[in-house]
């Protein structure tokens, strides 16, 4: 990610309550090498800003399901829950999704949207 870039000072100080209007942008004209970052980056401001759901979504967009995925539990088992009871492993075995895992994440997609 090019730290001279007009997209990341975008990512950075665009205000988070646009981050839909930030997210479009990033999807119809930064350029491949950089989108991921991008989505990482405007992922974590958006955590650190306490807009989870919308997080969620960006690291999707990064390829950062995992970080999603652990987000998505931290939900489901409440604010409270330990690190180790976080673990997303069963629902990708072997490196792959599990349909139970795959529909779970779907109703959780779901979920994300109607928030948004």
């Amino acid at each position: 990610m090019d730290s001279a870039s007009p997209a990341v000072g975008l990512v950075k100080e665009r205000p988070l309550d646009q981050w839909k209007d930030t997210l479009a942008v990033l999807c119809s004209h930064s350029n491949r090498d950089e989108f991921q970052g991008l989505c990482d980056a405007l992922a974590r401001r958006l955590s650190g800003g306490g807009l989870t759901h919308a997080a969620t979504l960006c690291w999707i967009c990064a390829a950062k399901v995992d970080q999603a995925l652990h987000v998505w539990a931290k939900e489901l088992l409440g604010k409270q829950a330990s690190v180790s009871e976080l673990q997303v492993r069963p629902f990708l075995p072997h490196g792959t999704w599990s349909k139970a895992g795959h529909y779970a994440f779907l109703d959780f997609g779901k979920t994300v949207l109607k928030e948004l």
